[in-house]
């Protein structure tokens, strides 16, 4: 949605200016709006859901595309889902990362002016989304309000049947291990399908997405306290576009090898550029401030499965729920 994630695909010069077909790219120079900021400065009625769809509803293994054209594997994206929903002006993506459990971006979720999360729906299914008290607070940021912009959505009670689609879901693994300088992540997501990039202006014009899922490979360039970001020259390497908000970043998988176990480590959030270079940013999984969001969220529904991978002997029974520093 504002401005994030997108993906990768094939690469063609065009004239003076860059035309990139399917990179998950990012641009946006000086105060150009975040892409697609939902329902900018209107207030959305709180019981109102943005409508997602299970990712195998949507895609064939043969749409996925890769960065610069490389003929990725299919893998296996049954944990993805894209927002369907027609009140937001582009494409957001979620990860279900345990039982009825959704991460996503918290501007996804964060509509207009609300102070509030907006639910989701799913098929039957309906999410009662949380953000960090940080995002709602703070208008820091254009579109993005805080760093920490991130949401765990949980199912509402449903007695109803059980959608086979929903019988095969996969789960991801939240991931709390630290982030390094040099890292190689993979991100995954939706998005504008090509654009037209002016490294001597920074002017960066997304033509239309088609919604289809694309993952690309990135090193992680720079480490913030509640982010981290990777660069990219707008030419032969990766980058986040418009539509892929959400989107999540993985370890242990690359765009030729998706096959592995994987974790997430962040989340697609924004871009800008800086330099005639496309900065995109992530909101990180690994800050105390995320360990604190997940404990208060853990003890707001303790019956919650969520799936998490820590380090040494942290568990996420020692994260404490406590207000930030």
């Amino acid at each position: 949605m504002d401005g994030y994630a997108s993906l990768p695909r094939r690469l063609r010069l065009n004239g003076r200016h860059l035309h990139f077909a399917g990179f998950w790219f990012l641009a946006q120079c000086c105060n150009l709006p975040a892409l697609a900021a939902p329902n900018d400065g209107a207030i959305v009625a709180a019981d109102t859901p943005i409508s997602f769809t299970l990712l195998p509803q949507t895609l064939k293994d043969a749409d996925i595309q890769v960065f610069n054209g490389a003929p990725a594997k299919s893998g296996d994206w049954r944990s993805i889902a894209i927002s369907q929903s027609g009140s937001v002006d582009s494409t957001c993506t979620a990860t279900f990362v345990g039982k009825g459990v959704l991460l996503t971006a918290a501007h996804c979720v964060v509509l207009g002016s609300n102070h509030f999360a907006s639910p989701i729906s799913i098929g039957p299914f309906r999410y009662r989304c949380s953000v960090d008290p940080a995002y709602l607070s703070t208008t820091q940021m254009p579109s993005v309000r805080h760093p920490a912009d991130y949401a765990l959505c949980l199912a509402e009670p449903y007695s109803g049947t059980v959608p086979a689609e929903f019988q095969r879901l996969l789960w991801d693994t939240l991931d709390l291990r630290a982030v390094a300088k040099n890292d190689l992540l993979l991100v995954a997501g939706y998005g504008c399908v090509s654009w037209t990039f002016n490294p001597a202006t920074g002017h960066i014009a997304d033509e239309p997405g088609d919604k289809t899922l694309a993952v690309g490979d990135f090193k992680v360039t720079d480490l913030d306290a509640d982010s981290f970001s990777s660069e990219s020259d707008g030419k032969t390497k990766s980058a986040l576009c418009a539509g892929d908000s959400g989107g999540p970043a993985f370890s242990g998988v690359s765009a030729m090898n998706p096959g592995g176990a994987r974790t997430i480590r962040g989340i697609a959030s924004r871009k800008h550029v800086d330099d005639s270079k496309v900065v995109s940013h992530f909101a990180s999984l690994s800050t105390p401030r995320f360990g604190r969001f997940l404990a208060c969220w853990k003890k707001a529904n303790p019956n919650a499965y969520v799936m998490v991978k820590t380090s040494g002997t942290t568990t996420v029974e020692n994260l404490i729920c406590g207000s930030d520093a």
